[in-house]
């Protein structure tokens, strides 16, 4: 299971989740379930930065949005999804 991969998408931040294999799960009739598990837990741990992040549940998978990529990254942290570690440019 790879790292979320967060990047700009217009003028928010996103990332595609499949929430039920994060879980150890590997079918997608569970991913609803999961997603509504993750949205509850963010909710619960942080009801502000909650209000910040949408949730675009598909069948097999969840996109995940915010307005700045900080909120994004805290997020997914707070659920227990791993990111993708920052890129650092050296010029």
């Amino acid at each position: 299971m790879a790292p979320a991969e967060v990047e700009r998408d217009g003028r928010s931040w996103s990332t595609y989740v499949v929430f039920i294999e994060y879980e150890g799960g590997d079918d997608e009739a569970t991913e609803y379930p999961a997603y509504r598990r993750a949205e509850k837990l963010l909710k619960r741990k942080d009801p502000k930065l909650f209000r910040k992040v949408e949730f675009d549940q598909e069948a097999s998978g969840t996109g995940v949005y915010a307005r700045s990529r900080a909120d994004l990254r805290r997020a997914l942290l707070l659920i227990g999804i791993p990111l993708e570690p920052r890129r650092t440019v050296l010029l």
